[in-house]
């Protein structure tokens, strides 16, 4: 009797425990705020299972209508314009306020009111530019604007602001998604909350545009979309073997299962455009390295990283982890910017990179340029100045 009361125990553990996950997995997507902007009723996508909601009480101007030209993002398939006013604003309630928050506007024109003439306009958050411009298009994908920003209050206001001769603004969607991750990751840790950070690009080399899924895809656990990359003409995509727990930035895994390599040893340069958002600005860069499979600890790979021709830090091969670099403040020299990864004398393998993500803020300060490959070498460098600091007093 005792030994089964002692299993009927372990297995009502266990099933709370299982609950428990469950519930707090849940939890965190209820948090998730979607609005379908344009839509007359509330719905559950099929793929994701997320609740999307209608924007009819969070602004009361603008026009809905139907997109004739259908997208298989049901969100993109409605719009709401906005023929009158200089900006019209979107009362977005958060759930929490000193939170930093992911909130991404989607575009998709589909040439809804026949003219051919997609409109250009800005964006605005809590009354401060947010994005220069938005540049809508007759392409059949939608347009995305995307930036990491702390909720000063409970409300965050976001408005669509017309431009000179820029025609009718529009918007077909709000996603706004609370980035507060597990104890153990450390999410884009060095954006300064006083700060908005426009995402410039997020791309996923030698793999296909990832985003969440449920069931598919469940570890995209901040709703963020990693886009195709292009593969440089240099290059060839290899399988890797690196395990993206813990890590910072909580990567999901499928975007680190993959990775473009150097044919031989030879440069690997991406050109990332900037030109969206307001200057002067900092850059944030934020790159992935993920290792390949069957290698041996013979194996050495020294990448140095140049951004505008400008050597600003360094990576080495893991094999086990995937590896971080983590390089701000960046500062730009024009409308575009190059990484460069080149191999160093020393490596035994030519450059490779899993990923990559680059935004940019308003460039309040000249401080130099601060790289860290973690949280640990941040911690590190803290006590390394403390200590150095008791020393002078001394």
């Amino acid at each position: 009797m005792i030994a089964i009361a002692m299993k009927i125990k372990l297995w009502a553990t266990v099933l709370l425990l299982g609950f428990h996950f469950f519930s707090s997995s849940s939890q965190s997507k209820t948090l998730w705020f979607n609005i379908d902007c344009g839509s007359d009723t509330p719905r559950v996508d099929a793929n994701t299972l997320l609740q999307w909601d209608t924007d009819t009480d969070l602004i009361k101007s603008g026009i809905k209508v139907y997109v004739s030209a259908k997208q298989k993002l049901d969100e993109m398939n409605t719009l709401r314009f906005f023929p009158t006013g200089q900006q019209n604003c979107y009362d977005l309630k958060v759930y929490k306020k000193k939170v930093r928050y992911l909130i991404r506007a989607g575009f998709f024109y589909g040439n809804y009111d026949g003219l051919s003439s997609p409109p250009t306009f800005e964006l605005h958050l809590d009354g401060k530019k947010w994005m220069t411009t938005v540049k809508t298009s007759m392409i059949e994908d939608p347009v995305y604007r995307e930036a990491i920003y702390e909720a000063r209050s409970d409300h965050i206001s976001l408005c669509v602001v017309r431009v000179k001769d820029g025609g009718v603004p529009f918007i077909s969607s709000i996603e706004v998604v609370p980035l507060e991750p597990p104890v153990n990751h450390y999410l884009y840790y060095r954006m300064e909350s006083s700060h908005t950070f426009n995402l410039a690009t997020r791309v996923n080399f030698g793999g296909d545009e990832y985003r969440y899924t449920a069931g598919t895809s469940p570890d995209e656990r901040y709703n963020r979309i990693w886009t195709r990359g292009e593969t440089p003409p240099n290059c060839e995509v290899t399988a890797t073997d690196s395990d993206s727990t813990s890590t910072e930035n909580d990567p999901p895994r499928e975007v680190t299962k993959h990775s473009v390599e150097a044919k031989s040893f030879t440069n690997i340069t991406l050109s990332v455009d900037i030109s969206q958002t307001p200057t002067p600005q900092s850059a944030y860069v934020v790159l992935y390295f993920a290792e390949e499979k069957n290698l041996t600890f013979r194996d050495t790979r020294l990448i140095n990283i140049y951004i505008d021709n400008r050597l600003t830090s360094e990576a080495g091969l893991d094999f086990f982890t995937c590896q971080v670099v983590t390089i701000y403040h960046v500062i730009p020299v024009g409308p575009s910017m190059s990484v460069t990864l080149a191999p160093d004398k020393y490596s035994g393998l030519p450059p490779s990179i899993s990923a990559m993500e680059v935004f940019t803020t308003l460039d309040k300060s000249s401080a130099p340029i601060l790289h860290c490959r973690s949280f640990f070498c941040a911690f590190r460098n803290f006590v390394i100045s403390c200590i150095c600091l008791l020393l002078y007093l001394a």
